[in-house]
């Protein structure tokens, strides 16, 4: 028993150095409080993701911009754009389709969301991020669809990106686009190196 105990105490020792320890003000993932942020997607007429140059939503797509969200719950009042100086990195993506305007999703399908960045004039930069699939059947066609994708190793956006959603019914490699019914990004911001300041 000794024995195991000494084992066990040697590989929690060896361990601790793997794990983030948030200083007073930090939070569980080592960044000050003030430098987390959650954006959730809401409707925009003016968004950036239907101007520029690159892929275009549909006409008849209602355009969305991604909000920060204050601590008390609102969303701010402009836009997210990630701020001069500073690297957003992505955390967590969330999201959810539901049944289009005919009544439900195509069955024998699959359903999942892309993240892509644009300039602040609206110019087309990449797409960043595709979520997991979610396949759709009979069963859930009518209920809409939705998932949550953890990004361990984090998303770099480069300052002055905008970030912009979209959810996709794909069958049969036929891509059919929505503007998601929800999504929400959370991610931290920190000081980018000189090297990239101003290249998103």
């Amino acid at each position: 028993m000794f024995r195991i105990i000494c084992v066990l105490s040697t590989f929690f020792f060896m361990l601790s150095p793997l794990v983030t320890h948030a200083q007073p003000g930090e939070t569980h993932l080592g960044q000050p409080v003030v430098e987390h942020v959650q954006l959730a997607w809401a409707v925009d007429p003016a968004s950036h993701c239907r101007s520029g140059i690159g892929p275009e939503l549909d006409s008849d797509r209602v355009p969305g911009s991604f909000y920060r969200l204050n601590t008390n719950g609102i969303r701010s009042r402009v836009p997210f754009v990630v701020p001069t100086a500073k690297i957003f990195v992505i955390t967590d993506v969330f999201w959810r389709l539901t049944a289009s305007e005919s009544g439900s999703l195509r069955t024998e399908s699959l359903a999942y969301a892309r993240l892509q960045t644009r300039q602040s004039n609206g110019d087309f930069l990449g797409l960043i991020f595709y979520t997991s699939p979610v396949a759709i059947n009979a069963d859930n066609d009518r209920a809409g669809a939705g998932g949550h994708d953890q990004i361990l190793g984090g998303i770099r956006v480069a300052a002055n990106a905008v970030l912009c959603g979209m959810a996709i019914n794909d069958i049969r490699n036929q891509h059919f686009e929505y503007e998601a019914s929800f999504m929400q990004i959370n991610g931290y911001l920190v000081k980018a190196p000189t090297t990239t300041i101003g290249r998103p």
